[in-house]
C-alpha cells in the first residue's frame, strides 16, 4: 500500500512537473542551456528553490524558482546519481557564495556535475570549443585556396547543427 502511494505521489509529481529535490533542471535559454539543482527548500508558489552558479551572481546561489527559469522552457533530469540527494545537495549548498563563476572551467554544467559526484565537465564548452575549432580551421582553408569556401561553409553548417543536436540530447 505504502510503495502504491510513493508511486502515485511521484506520478503527480511528474505530471505537475515539480522536480524532487537533487533533480537537475536544464533550461532552455535559446543559444545555451542553463542547469541547477532542485533544493529541498521552496518557494512561496510550492515549486522548489534552485541552487546554482550563474555569470549573473558570479558564484553559487540558492534562488527562486521563477528567479532562474523564468518563462523559459525546462527540462527535470532525473539522472540516477552514485550519491543520495541529500548528499547532492549538502555539497550543493556548501558552494553557496565560495564557487568563482567561470564560462569557460566552472560554470552551471560543471558546477551540477561536481555537487553530483560527476566528472565537472561542460558539454556545452566542449561542443563550443569544437565548433570554434572547426571554423578557424575553414577560416584557414578559405584564406589559403578560396576554391574551398564550398567545404569550409559545409563544415561550418555541419558544426552548428552538431551543436544544436548535442543541445537536445
Amino acid at each position: 500500500m505504502k510503495k502504491q502511494i510513493l508511486r502515485n505521489y511521484s506520478t503527480m509529481r511528474n505530471l505537475l512537473r515539480y522536480p524532487e529535490p537533487g533533480d537537475v533542471i536544464v533550461v532552455d535559454c535559446g543559444a545555451f542551456d542553463h542547469f541547477a539543482l532542485a533544493s529541498d527548500t521552496y518557494c512561496a508558489s510550492g515549486k522548489p528553490m534552485l541552487i546554482g552558479a550563474s555569470q549573473r551572481t558570479g558564484t553559487v546561489k540558492e534562488e527562486a524558482w521563477g528567479t532562474v527559469v523564468g518563462n523559459n522552457r525546462y527540462k527535470i533530469v532525473k539522472a540516477a546519481n552514485r550519491q543520495s540527494a541529500e548528499d547532492t545537495l549538502q555539497r550543493a549548498k556548501s558552494r553557496i557564495n565560495s564557487w568563482s563563476y567561470n564560462l569557460a572551467f566552472r560554470n552551471c554544467e560543471h558546477f551540477v556535475n561536481w555537487a553530483r559526484h560527476l566528472e565537472p565537465e561542460s558539454k556545452q564548452v566542449l561542443a563550443a570549443g569544437t565548433a570554434g575549432t572547426i571554423a578557424g580551421v575553414a577560416t584557414q582553408l578559405m584564406c589559403e585556396s578560396p576554391k574551398l569556401w564550398k567545404t569550409a561553409l559545409g563544415i561550418g553548417v555541419g558544426a552548428l547543427i552538431g551543436v544544436q543536436l548535442a543541445k537536445r540530447t
